[in-house]
């Protein structure tokens, strides 16, 4: 059975009400009352909208999936770029400078060392740089890690 709201007559009878006549549990009550009243009924609506949700997921997953396996070289890129850049768009939307820089640094020294690595023809030292860097920053995150 649906619990029943009892409110004094100073509720229901009265067209407009007069809020600061009334005592501070009155108040309170009335406002308690108004606010159930303005949300009845968005039980259903809520409900929708989890159902929505799911599908909205469910579906954007199948897609993933079907785009990796029909055009995995667009996929792989698009995730790579996305991979890079959100977390520094995150990063400047909420100001952490810290972050900020050290990406910088990162993909500074990133793009120096995969900028040598494309050049024709490729020095002697390249691929010890390219494994040097790569294995610094494998042992650096491990380091980070524990």
């Amino acid at each position: 059975m649906a619990r029943q709201h009892v409110f004094p007559e100073i509720f229901t009878n009265k067209t407009e009400l007069d809020l600061e006549s009334m005592s501070p549990e009155e108040k309170a009550r009335y406002l308690h009352h108004q606010m159930h009243e303005k949300h009845k009924g968005h039980e259903s609506m809520h409900a929708w909208m989890i159902l929505i949700l799911l599908i909205t997921i469910i579906v954007s997953q199948i897609l993933l999936v079907e785009w990796k396996k029909r055009y995995n070289r667009s996929y792989e890129r698009v995730s790579l770029i996305g991979m890079w850049t959100v977390p520094i768009i995150i990063s400047v939307n909420h100001y952490w400078t810290r972050f900020i820089v050290t990406w910088l640094i990162f993909t500074v020294l990133t793009g120096i060392v995969i900028s040598r690595a494309l050049q024709k023809p490729i020095a002697p030292m390249t691929p010890r740089l390219v494994y040097k860097w790569f294995y610094l920053i494998y042992m650096i995150s491990y380091g980070l890690e524990l």
